[in-house]
């Protein structure tokens, strides 16, 4: 039996094929990189407001010690004071001098404060330069009014100023420091030696003269310094290096940080615009 239905024709339908897949978010082309939504300037303001942040949090503290290796120094200062007062230098004994000596110490003090309080961690090129010549400057006067009586003060006061050059420049300025400062540090220290020289005086026909003679107990003396100069010059250069790559270390884990924050950034910056 028939009920008029004609049978349909499925035949005309086709599978759909599935195509390429379509986004209808906008362009990430048609956005602003991550270095115009945070910019250089901003981010370099960001960087130095947070240290000066953190300086001023720390308050007085920072005046006690800035850095971790300051409190190394303070206490070769401190005892180079304490050696002034009782009068361990060649050139102790008038007012003047030790006047003159206590003020380099203190100057060499407040160096070791004023330079984070201005510049931070690591100061600009110029002042880091200017800084370390006034650091030199006053380390080889206070090295050359304590003598010979002081040598052993000495080897540390000049084996600071390598440690220092690492935080201001970098690990090769550091070693060239350190090279100028053993050979500045040996030469003062014959200067010095030239006191303990046994003077001989020779007169004949009239004519009187005079010559230094070297005494081994001044030889061993001399020679000893300089081998103990040179070992604490080489532990400072070593521990110099040591830092240098942990410093370098934490730069790059830095850099690491601020590509991620920049992503961040950029990401969210995108989610906002779509």
């Amino acid at each position: 039996m028939t009920f008029g239905y004609r049978r349909l024709d499925i035949s005309i339908f086709r599978p759909i094929e599935a195509g390429e897949p379509v986004c209808y978010a906008r362009s990430m082309a048609h956005t602003r990189p991550a270095s115009d939504i945070l910019g250089s300037g901003i981010t370099r303001d960001a960087v130095a407001g947070a240290e000066r942040a953190a300086r001023r949090e720390r308050g007085w503290k920072v005046w006690l010690a800035p850095r971790p290796f300051t409190l190394v120094s303070t206490g070769v200062y401190v005892t180079a004071l304490l050696m002034l007062l009782q009068g361990n230098c060649d050139a102790c004994g008038s007012w003047g001098a030790d006047a003159l000596l206590a003020g380099t110490l203190v100057g060499l003090l407040l160096l070791d404060r004023l330079d984070y309080l201005l510049y931070g961690e690591t100061p600009p090129r110029k002042a880091g330069l200017v800084l370390m010549g006034a650091r030199f400057a006053l380390t080889a006067a206070a090295a050359a009014m304590f003598g010979f009586d002081g040598r052993s003060l000495n080897v540390f006061l000049f084996a600071l100023l390598p440690y220092v050059a690492l935080f201001y420049f970098d690990l090769k300025w550091s070693q060239v420091t350190g090279a100028v400062v053993w050979v500045t540090a040996l030469a003062l220290m014959a200067v010095a030696s030239i006191q303990r020289l046994t003077v001989v005086t020779v007169t004949s026909k009239g004519q009187t003269s005079w010559y230094y003679l070297l005494t081994p107990s001044t030889a061993n003396e001399y020679i000893g310094w300089v081998a103990m100069g040179t070992i604490v010059l080489v532990f400072v250069l070593t521990s110099a290096r040591v830092t240098s790559r942990e410093k370098e270390h934490a730069a790059r884990a830095g850099r690491l940080l601020a590509r991620l924050d920049a992503s961040h950034a950029w990401l969210n910056h995108y989610a906002q615009k779509t």
